[in-house]
């Protein structure tokens, strides 16, 4: 199911105040909606209200019920959560041990129409680090999970599988360009207020929106830095790599705990990648830049691959993995929750709290943050790769780094069996009993 299983829309913003006892014309609607996760699905259009239905066909309600049935099977309980009078979150128990949110609104008048219905991805209810593992073993390609409990003077590991393993993690490099800012911003050599001025030479290719705004735009590396993280903007990404320096960005893994910095040497930009791997550039460049030492690629990129101007991606060359173990940023799990542990460290107080902040913005999955007083993430992603990294804070004031990766060489990922594993581990964590 796209999107990590949510089946849509609330209509609405709401807060939840209201005793169970008021819930009546809710809860009735809540079973009615149960009926819809069956073989076949029996609920009648006359619930919804027909600007719900404009968006959401019944047919489509309907096929999205029989998923869940042939996935996770009937609903055999439904616990009410947070509950107002018109608006709520109820759980779905299901046959096959899984469990799953469902977030309701209706009509604050009779006939008490559904107006919102959201479905989060389904979690098994009794699961445990374990079965995450064993789930995540039996993904296609290789997979890496490392997890710890940030503690004031050492890392403790929680689970860890492949922990070790140097893998491609697309944008989730971005964090070391913000660990290299955060370093010049604590040693007083910059500022988040400075502003440098957009240049063509830098302008990079989607994710993001700076590639669209005009030459020469001053912004500032607040902003620059914010958009790298929130929305992984790879022109942002790259005005930052260049404006502080290709190889003080390289000295910084090794400062972030990175434990193998020289296979990122040199630390290429995302126009690079884009042209070395998406352009549509005679087949011996990139096959010669896999070749190359340390010193001949940096040759390369200067004196052949500046000169060949921005143009269109090659479509055709995004439809299957291409060279993600050669032309790529690669990290461990651990080196990852290194880095995140580095952030932690040194965003503790001052003007490099900000970053913390900045890596706030995008929590990336639809986790309940109201488990969490802090969620920090960066994640990556191309065809065949799929990292997702988090810097968390517990109620409890623990704190946790965790990192997921999967690459597969051979085929795309589908994506939603990585985010279901990582959506299970971040329930897990947020349970103060279990860690």
């Amino acid at each position: 199911m796209n999107n990590y299983l949510r089946a849509l829309i609330f209509s609405a913003f709401f807060v939840f105040s209201v005793p169970l006892y008021a819930i009546s014309p809710l809860f009735q609607r809540a079973k009615e909606i149960s009926s819809l996760i069956q073989e076949k699905p029996e609920v009648s259009k006359e619930i919804f209200h027909p600007s719900f239905l404009k968006q959401v066909p019944l047919l489509r309600i309907k096929a999205i019920g029989k998923t869940f049935y042939f996935r996770y099977g009937k609903v055999t309980k439904i616990i009410p959560s947070k509950i107002s009078r018109f608006r709520g979150e109820f759980y779905f128990y299901l046959s096959k041990g899984y469990k799953m949110k469902v977030s309701l609104a209706i009509q604050n008048q009779v006939p008490y129409q559904v107006v919102g219905l959201f479905f989060s991805s389904p979690l098994p209810f009794k699961d445990s680090l374990k079965k995450v593992l064993e789930d995540m073993k039996k993904l296609s390609g290789e997979t890496s999970l490392a997890i710890y409990l940030l503690q004031p003077e050492k890392a403790v590991p929680i689970a860890v599988w492949k922990e070790n393993q140097q893998m491609a993690i697309g944008s989730a490099f971005k964090i070391y360009i913000l660990g290299t800012l955060v370093q010049e911003i604590q040693n007083r050599r910059l500022h988040w207020g400075d502003t440098i001025f957009l240049t063509k030479k830098y302008f990079s290719h989607p994710s993001g929106v700076l590639h669209k705004w005009p030459n020469k735009s001053p912004v500032t590396l607040h902003t620059l830095a914010s958009l790298m993280i929130s929305i992984s903007d790879n022109t942002a990404t790259d005005h930052l790599l260049f404006f502080l320096g290709r190889k003080k960005v390289e000295k910084q893994l090794i400062k972030m705990g990175h434990s193998k910095p020289e296979i990122n040497c040199p630390f290429l930009s995302t126009q690079e990648m884009f042209k070395l791997k998406f352009y549509g550039l005679p087949h011996w460049i990139p096959k010669c830049y896999i070749s190359l030492d340390t010193k001949g690629k940096r040759i390369l990129l200067h004196r052949v691959l500046s000169l060949a101007p921005r143009q269109k991606l090659d479509l055709s060359k995004l439809a299957s993995p291409r060279w993600i173990q050669e032309i790529e940023w690669f990290a461990s799990t651990k080196d990852l929750c290194q880095a995140m542990a580095w952030l932690k460290q040194h965003t503790q107080k001052g003007k490099s709290l900000m970053a913390r902040e900045i890596l706030s913005i995008n929590p990336g999955l639809p986790l309940n943050q109201q488990k969490w007083a802090y969620v920090g993430y960066k994640g990556g992603s191309e065809t065949g790769v799929l990292n997702l990294t988090y810097l968390l804070q517990r109620k409890d004031g623990k704190w946790f780094a965790l990192s997921f990766t999967w690459n597969n060489v051979n085929q795309p990922l589908n994506h939603n069996k990585g985010f279901e594993l990582v959506l299970r581990v971040l329930e897990l964590l947020a349970d103060i009993h279990r860690y």
